[in-house]
């Protein structure tokens, strides 16, 4: 690999290069050994006294223990880059059929704004994300479908076999909603959905992963944080930013495997994400998981800020 200057060297080669695999590796990528050892010598006053003092003033003095963000940047940094290498496109995600081939068991995300329906689909378990017609986010002055954006981040994920390495979930297709769906629907969601104004919902069949849950600091380790980090890095190779970094959007299977989910607020070079861009998202994964949630679990802290 190449011996560039670190800064040099982030800037010429990620995305396209995991920062796991340059030589030199960003100093502090993963905190040394002797730091991870700290806790295990905590005494109980002493972790009484940090969360106290946390409580008190909303924040963890223990915040900067594993050391300095290896991924911080001058402002100056920030307002240069170097271009992407075009984006080879993706085939388009298949259209499946849905009409009485599936049976709906649950609504498992009831406060939040996209129904997450898990399904029996052909026999099989599989999460339905359904998305409404209006359901819109901004990026700079235009107004883009979630819809859209998810199945386009999928396309790429899957064309560049990111979702063969069980990083982030299988998308098996697409589905249009019809109306004798929807008393189903609304029954379920014990609301009326004004279809008929806003038209028919359409969703994304994804896999569906029964026993995940969110990372929190319950279940956070050092080398849960690292699969993360590197599994973020193969997401940045398909040229997509998250662009949502966040406990719900980080979940932790029973057998170790780390799932990053949720696409419909990522980037992409075509809608104006640069290469320091993806540097800035590994920046603020490593203060997600480093600088709130290993802290926090060394002192059993909630923080309340932390998404």
């Amino acid at each position: 690999m190449t011996t560039l200057p670190l800064a040099t060297a982030a800037f010429a080669l990620y995305p396209e290069t995991s920062v796991f695999d340059f030589d030199i590796q960003p100093l502090n990528l993963t905190p040394p050994f002797y730091v991870t050892l700290e806790a295990q010598n905590d005494t109980p006053g002493f972790r009484a006294a940090a969360l106290a003092q946390a409580l008190q003033h909303d924040m963890n003095p223990l915040h900067g223990c594993y050391g300095t963000n290896p991924f911080s940047m001058h402002p100056r940094t920030k307002e240069t880059d170097a271009p992407l290498p075009a984006c080879s496109p993706a085939p388009p995600l298949p259209q499946l059929p849905f009409d009485d081939n599936f049976t709906l068991i649950e609504h498992i995300n009831p406060t939040g704004n996209v129904m997450m329906l898990v399904i029996k689909y052909e026999g099989e378990l599989r999460l339905l994300k359904v998305f409404q017609q209006f359901d819109r986010y901004t990026v700079g002055k235009r107004k883009l479908l979630r819809f859209d954006t998810e199945k386009a981040a999928y396309e790429q994920l899957l064309h560049r076999g990111v979702c063969d390495i069980g990083i982030v979930p299988r998308c098996y297709g697409w589905v249009e909603l019809k109306s004798e769906h929807m008393p189903m629907i609304e029954k379920q969601l014990h609301t009326d959905w004004d279809w008929d104004r806003n038209g028919l919902p359409k969703g994304l069949l994804l896999e569906y992963f029964a026993d995940a849950v969110p990372v929190s600091i319950s279940n956070v380790t050092i080398f849960l944080a690292e699969k993360a980090m590197m599994a973020l890095c193969q997401i940045h190779a398909a040229f997509i930013k998250h662009n949502d970094i966040a406990r719900r959007n980080c979940l932790l299977l029973p057998d170790g495997r780390v799932i990053w989910v949720d696409f419909d607020t990522c980037l992409f070079p075509d809608l104006g994400v640069r290469r320091v861009d993806f540097w800035e998202e590994l920046r603020i994964a490593w203060q997600f998981f480093y600088t709130c949630l290993l802290p926090n679990q060394r002192i059993g802290y909630h923080d309340p800020l932390v998404p």
